[in-house]
């Protein structure tokens, strides 16, 4: 074979293993840079977003459940206890009753303000305020769309047990406190059809002398809730509304004066003389064989030892009294509340906590041993998350017709419901998810941080011209110095007279980036490039020669004829891997 057709065969072979290299490998430089730093910068954005994205859809769908799924689960839990009056016959016949009244009972909302917390200062004053306002505003919205308005008559009441706002009772203006009052009435706001019954707590209208308090906290009272005492019916029921802290300071005023209840003279208008005027039937409007509910804010007395049952959270109510407060009334208010009142059950608030007791009335009988009945005492736990408990909560009260339900067995019923631990959720679950947020966006952060400084690492790619030892000249030409070069036969790979210097790697050594893996080489053998390039990769050393791989005219062609063909395959799998190595290099120097 003559030495031209033997150099077509190869340069034709040269030309079938560049083909399969990707379009990418033959791009221009320039255009190359461009893709590679676009394709770049697509993949590091993309795997900052799908992190930063991830973590918003984990706190959109916590928010949502912790803000207001739980509130509503938690009230979906409470039903009004209407199956109570629901009883069978012998035959297992159940008998309907009328649908009976429903009231709601709030105790304790006390609406803050700045000066509930004076020593927090302004700010952590305020954030105090809109955190618990916020608060009692998802659990009245749930209250109100899952509770209220779904009786078909109009026999639906809401009672506050007293304490409405925090500081009712402090020397404000006219104007600050209408303001305060607005703030109440938009956190629990009702339909018009929704009776609405307010007691008034030592909050509200203060309890005893202090320079604080206003000399017009009861008329403001009276003015923006209604009387102080007075009684309402509802479903065949009596329902007494009881001043307290009223009712505690006239009870002061006649221990004081040594007098009995029998003899003492009654404030006008006062809660003693409510009770009396009670006994004796002049405010009955509906005759003395109507059960009785009581609502006091403050409960009545019990031993400090006596239990609260098991949904109390903790302790017990025990007797005190401290600046405008008093725990409990006294022993003999007490009496004086069971025996002209005579409830058949009580409701009260002020304590915040859950407590049920049983008083027992000594009423008198025809025979020698008094008649003893036994009253039950709620007093309904705090709506607000700030008095010191874990789960606020309500009560529901049922109210049937007497004359519906069976004989012997009472018309009221009622039962506790419980709200979320709003602390418990800011610590047990958004504190613990903002420190992992924190921390992985920490982490995502130094990653991008050291994918730049890495991309942005320069190679130091000079040859020595003096180092004879990197140099390997060609067979086919002279050495005429590193970037020395002679002219290729012609080629459809290359261009016609077109200048193609080959490398030649001497023991290099690549190191390792994010992008690219450590690797070395060793080789002596030379590789073609499809193109003039200016400058060799590091580790390669510019020769002048022709693009194919070593052919001398003093090798003898049928001796070596078979051992040149296989250096030609060496040198295409060398030429795919440059390649590959010139990407890596094209695709580092365009991200700098």
């Amino acid at each position: 074979m003559s030495t031209r057709r033997r150099v077509r065969v190869r340069f034709s072979i040269l030309h079938r293993i560049r083909r399969p290299l990707s379009h990418f490998a033959s791009m221009r430089p320039a255009r190359k840079a461009r893709l590679a730093a676009f394709i770049n910068g697509l993949t590091r954005k993309a795997k900052t977003l799908s992190t930063v994205n991830v973590l918003r859809v984990v706190w959109l769908f916590v928010i949502a459940w912790y803000e207001l799924g739980v509130f509503y689960r938690s009230v979906a839990k409470c039903r009004w206890p209407d199956q109570e009056f629901i009883h069978s016959d012998e035959a297992g016949n159940t008998e309907s009753i009328r649908q009976p009244a429903h009231v709601l009972l709030i105790a304790d909302p006390q609406i803050v303000d700045l000066e509930s917390y004076p020593e927090r200062g302004w700010l952590l004053g305020l954030i105090s305020q809109v955190i618990i306002d916020l608060n009692m505003r998802k659990s009245w919205s749930a209250i109100r769309r899952l509770l209220l308005g779904k009786n078909s008559g109009n026999d639906e009441a809401v009672v506050f047990l007293g304490d409405m706002m925090d500081n009712g009772r402090n020397a404000y203006s006219d104007e600050e406190y209408q303001v305060y009052y607005n703030r109440f009435k938009s956190i629990f706001s009702t339909d018009s059809s929704t009776k609405i019954y307010y007691i008034p707590g030592n909050h509200d209208i203060g309890l005893g002398s202090s320079r604080t308090f206003s000399h017009h906290a009861k008329s403001r009272y009276v003015k923006h809730f209604g009387p102080l005492n007075y009684q309402v019916s509802l479903a065949n029921h009596t329902l007494v509304m009881l001043d307290a802290p009223g009712l505690v300071e006239e009870d002061y005023r006649r221990s004081s004066a040594g007098q009995k209840f029998e003899t003492w003279e009654p404030l006008h208008s006062g809660a003693i003389e409510f009770g009396n005027k009670f006994a004796s039937g002049i405010h009955s409007s509906v005759g003395t064989e109507d059960p009785v509910v009581l609502f006091s804010h403050i409960p009545l007395f019990r031993p400090d030892t006596a239990p609260c049952g098991p949904l109390r959270e903790r302790g017990t109510i025990r007797r005190g009294v401290g600046f405008g407060y008093q725990n409990t009334l006294g022993r003999q208010t007490s009496e004086y509340i069971l025996k002209n009142i005579q409830p058949n059950v009580i409701f009260s608030g002020d304590d915040h906590d859950y407590c049920e007791y049983m008083h027992s009335i000594s009423l008198l009988s025809e025979g020698p041993d008094p008649n003893i009945d036994r009253v039950r005492e709620v007093t309904v736990k705090s709506f607000s998350m700030a008095m010191g408990i874990h789960n606020p909560g309500f009560q529901l009260l049922s109210l049937a017709e007497p004359s519906s339900v069976v004989s012997g067995t009472p018309s009221y019923t009622d039962s506790p419901c419980f709200l979320p631990d709003q602390i418990a959720i800011y610590v047990n679950v958004y504190l613990p998810l903002f420190l992992f947020s924190l921390c992985v966006v920490t982490i995502s952060t130094l990653r991008r941080l050291s994918e730049r400084k890495n991309h942005g690492r320069t190679y130091n790619l000079d040859i020595d011209p003096n180092d004879e030892s990197l140099i390997q000249s060609s067979p086919e030409a002279d050495y005429t110095g590193v970037l020395g070069s002679a002219r290729v036969p012609n080629s459809a790979s290359l261009g016609n007279g077109g200048l193609a210097p080959t490398y030649r790697a001497s023991s290099a050594t690549f190191t390792a980036t994010p992008k690219t893996p450590k690797f070395s080489t060793t080789s002596t053998g030379r590789m073609a490039t499809p193109s003039p390039l200016v400058a060799p990769p590091a580790g390669f050393v510019m020769t002048p020669g022709d693009a194919e791989q070593g052919y001398s005219p003093h090798v003898d062609d049928d001796d070596d004829e078979s051992h040149q063909t296989n250096q030609l395959h060496d040198g295409g799998e060398m030429l795919t891997e440059g390649y590959r190595n010139l990407e890596e290099r094209t695709r580092t120097v365009a991200m700098q």
